[in-house]
């Protein structure tokens, strides 16, 4: 799921570097494009994409899953759980948003969804406590995730099957729960529609 790296370098002293990989313009394509994501309206690419991108983020995950690499340090583990501060952090992030989004728009949303969003909030310190805090202190149930698994960031290949979907753009990469990069590309944009 790499894109193959001819050559690369990185000059700590001046910060310049370079990254030469292989050229796949012409046996990949990107499946939707950054503006179609965020349009909502063109933002599913075909079924045949979606499977790649589903099968490339499980063999992703699946080799890195409890990896001995979690124990050195080089990448960070879990950005929004590594620990109870970075948690608190989050769920007031969300809750500040939650907030602005019913003082903008209480007029019209549906109060069933009120009702429940309020109980997610009102159940995420037990559900950190009990299923979250035990993975990422004990370093188990992690795998290396891409951090923005949206449908922009694959390569898929022209031909369905005749070769790797690839991911680019890995500045967000960590050791976390695979499911975010599921959430991050399939509820993030894509309607029930």
């Amino acid at each position: 799921m790499l894109v193959p790296c001819y050559a690369a370098a990185y000059d700590e002293q001046i910060g310049n570097s370079y990254l030469l990989l292989q050229d796949l313009s012409e046996t990949h394509h990107v499946p939707i494009t950054r503006e179609q994501q965020i349009s909502i309206v063109e933002a599913v690419p075909a079924r045949a994409d979606i499977e790649a991108i589903v099968d490339a983020l499980a063999q992703l995950h699946a080799y890195w899953w409890d990896h001995p690499l979690l124990e050195t340090g080089k990448l960070d583990i879990g950005y929004w759980c590594r620990n109870a501060n970075r948690f608190d952090l989050y769920v007031q992030r969300r809750k500040t948003s939650w907030e602005s989004l019913i003082a903008a728009e209480a007029a019209w949303f549906p109060d069933d969804l009120r009702v429940l969003y309020e109980q997610v909030f009102a159940g995420l310190r037990y559900h950190w406590l009990r299923y979250l805090e035990p993975r990422f202190r004990t370093k188990t149930n992690l795998t290396l995730t891409h951090g923005d698994a949206y449908f922009a960031n694959f390569l898929v290949p022209e031909w369905p099957a005749s070769s790797a979907t690839y991911l680019v753009d890995w500045q967000s990469a960590s050791f976390d729960i695979a499911t975010y990069d599921l959430v991050n590309f399939s509820a993030t944009f894509w309607t029930s529609e």
